[in-house]
């Protein structure tokens, strides 16, 4: 996408955690967390989102998660998955 290195393309996978507010600790970036990494832990409530398109064009999807003893759940109601693709080109 045109990006010189993970810095600059930090946003298109960030994971945060949500509790008394929307986007809290722990930051969860390749360009923040490999110089601080942060365990996760069971109970955790943890949205991560990820960029899907092209440079211009795009949306983030943000999914809810909570840390379980044995992986985790995902919370969230809306349907990722069959979200329509499309090109505006």
């Amino acid at each position: 996408m045109g990006y010189t290195d993970e810095r600059e393309a930090f946003a298109l996978a960030i994971g945060h955690g949500v509790g008394l507010s929307h986007h809290e600790k722990p930051w969860i970036t390749r360009a923040y967390s490999l110089d601080h990494p942060v365990p996760i832990e069971e109970g955790m409530h943890i949205a991560l989102e990820t960029f899907y398109g092209e440079e211009g064009y795009g949306a983030r999807i943000e999914q809810q998660v909570i840390v379980t003893k044995d992986g985790h759940k995902v919370i969230t109601k809306w349907p990722c998955e069959e979200l329509i693709v499309c090109n505006p080109l």
